[in-house]
């Protein structure tokens, strides 16, 4: 009878985890910042996570340890065949050293690592390795990860396309560079050439059109601006189009008469929709006759990577004199194709995709412009007819969006406030039904993992302390019945208990 009863036992073991693995496999997978070129920020196919979550059934599983603070997101692919270990649901991480880490999605098993070389490290205004700090892309119907390391011996970034079955390099990295017309910042006889040294790709890639975006800004805080002595180097914004097999396609230069007007989006990546390609700028030079976009929402050309519209605020000086950079914030597009975006300033802006109404200085012309939120190091997340933001010393923050437009008033908010930088706001939900709301807290010493109920942020779930403070801008992912969460810890995996 022992021996029936263990037989039973083992076959009831094997059930259990073939249906969870069939269970995950159907989960849809993540290849890209906040979920989607149109960075909504929603996992809609989750069907395990609910408001019922509670302390008594939902905690932390596992911690997988890395080699180096995460930046990025995670990624989640299911399904994966793995050379020699079969069938595996799998999250791909990358970190500040330079390193991809393939990891089993259920049982937190490290697969394989990718060490890409000497990461950066002490570099200016920066603390630590200096190495991957955008969030990669993948491309599932070639099965390729596409990412950005920088190194500083000598200073220079490059672009890898990696199998996410095996790890291996699917051909030779190329280096990152490019140049433009132009008499600004750094120029050598009307030529501007692009710059390793003080520059980082800290956006998010964008897989667009068989095309890979990568784009680039100053690095960490930056070297002295051009009217401070010393002044050795002042970032552009630069903008990089490659083919899947690392030719580049394409160039643009946000500020090629001035200088800065660089892409960062506090972690956040150009957002894309079928005919058009939106990315917003910091601080820098703003004249349109000069081609210099400071502090601007650009749409580009998909072909051409050329600025076919734009909008910039009507005190757009007055950002610049004060660092107060529009392209903190990342773009997001509505369902109804408007963007939404906000910066340091609080003030939030709705703009129509198909005429973002330019500049003018005596009135904004966007859908909305108002001042609704702290300084904001996000990017929007829209779930249910309903934006959410998560800004500096401010509450998390649910506008409802009533016949397309948001509101300036919020319908919930979260009883905490949020310190420096806010936080990365991220929805699950099956549908529109059963939305949790998740988000990390960046206190002085440690971070808090929250989740609140979508559809009424006073009702808080669920939090714990995750590990030691790392570096800012944090996104953490819902995939496979899971919360993974990235930091200086490593990977800390929740779930249902």
């Amino acid at each position: 009878m022992a021996k029936i009863a263990l037989v039973y036992l083992v076959l009831f073991v094997m059930v259990v985890l073939v249906s969870k693995r069939a269970h995950a496999s159907l989960a849809a997978a993540v290849t890209t910042y906040h979920y989607d070129n149109a960075r909504t920020g929603v996992n809609s196919h989750e069907y395990a996570l609910t408001p019922n979550i509670n302390s008594s059934n939902f905690g932390r599983l596992k911690t997988v340890p890395v080699d180096a603070d995460i930046y990025t997101q995670p990624l989640y692919v299911p399904s994966v065949a793995i050379p020699g270990k079969g069938w595996r649901n799998v999250v791909y991480v990358v970190t500040a050293n330079n390193s991809l880490y393939a990891i089993d999605a259920d049982f937190g098993i490290v697969l394989w690592k990718d060490s890409l070389g000497g990461a950066a490290s002490g570099e200016y205004d920066c603390n630590g390795y200096v190495g991957i700090f955008g969030t990669p892309v993948i491309d599932t119907i070639t099965q390729t990860i596409f990412l950005v390391t920088k190194s500083n011996n000598p200073p220079q970034q490059k672009l890898y396309a990696i199998d996410i079955r095996s790890g291996k390099q699917r051909r030779n990295p190329v280096i990152v560079t490019g140049s433009a017309a132009g008499n600004g910042y750094g120029s050598v006889g009307g030529l501007i050439t692009f710059d390793p040294t003080y520059q980082v790709e800290r956006s998010a890639l964008l897989l667009y059109r068989n095309r890979i975006i990568v784009t680039e800004a100053v690095l960490c805080d930056g070297p002295p601006g051009p009217n401070v002595v010393p002044a050795p180097h002042v970032a552009h914004g630069w903008l990089f189009a490659y083919d899947e097999n690392l030719v580049q396609r394409g160039t643009f230069l946000s500020s090629p008469n001035g200088y800065d007007s660089d892409f960062w989006a506090s972690g956040g990546g150009p957002a894309a929709n079928d005919s058009e390609l939106f990315v917003s700028t910091g601080n820098g030079d703003f004249n349109p006759s000069e081609t210099d976009w400071g502090d601007s929402v650009l749409g580009l050309s998909p072909d051409t990577y050329a600025p076919i519209d734009f909008f910039t605020p009507l005190n757009q000086q007055y950002r610049e004199m004060n660092d107060q950079d529009l392209g903190s914030g990342g773009i997001t597009i509505l369902p109804n194709g408007n963007l939404l975006t906000s910066g340091k300033s609080g003030w939030v802006y709705q703009l129509n995709s198909s005429n973002l109404s330019q500049y003018n200085p005596q009135q904004d012309q966007s859908i909305l412009s108002a001042h609704v939120v702290g300084e904001f190091f996000s990017s929007p997340t829209v779930w249910n007819n309903t934006a959410y933001f998560s800004a500096m010393n401010d509450h998390v923050k649910a506008f409802p969006l009533i016949n397309g437009v948001m509101s300036k008033t919020p319908s919930s908010e979260s009883p905490e406030i949020f310190p420096f930088p806010g936080g990365v706001p991220t929805i699950s939900s099956n549908g529109n039904v059963a939305g949790v709301l998740w988000i990390m807290e960046q206190r002085k010493s440690d971070f808090v993992l929250r989740a609140y109920n979508a559809a009424n942020l006073t009702s808080e779930l669920y939090s714990d302390v995750v590990g030691p403070v790392g570096s800012e801008f944090k996104a953490l992912m819902v995939a496979n019945s899971r919360v993974y969460v990235p930091g200086p810890w490593g990977l800390a995996v929740y779930g249902l208990k």
